[in-house]
């Protein structure tokens, strides 16, 4: 099985759907039994869709939608989720 840092390491791929079936069935039984890795990716998933939607808006990527504090707090929570996942 894997440990929350090796599930951590394959995010991007993971994101992408480019992972190999074996690699893509471990992942999911550990999504199944570690709560944090699951809060990890969802939170992950919702920072790149955030980037996403504000690519493009201006020179430095940044939508004048998305305030800096509301970054700040995306930055706040990415940090505690990577401190949480390095703890196991």
């Amino acid at each position: 099985m894997l440990t929350c840092k090796e599930l951590s390491a394959l995010s991007d791929e993971i994101l992408e759907g480019s992972l190999p079936f074996k690699q893509k069935a471990s992942v999911k039984l550990h999504l199944a039994m570690c709560k944090h890795c699951r809060r990890y990716l969802n939170y992950l998933k919702l920072t790149v869709d955030m980037i996403g939607k504000n690519e493009g808006h201006s020179a430095t990527g940044c939508n004048s939608d998305v305030s800096s504090a509301e970054g700040v707090k995306i930055d706040q929570i990415m940090r505690r989720i990577d401190k949480e996942v390095l703890k196991k």
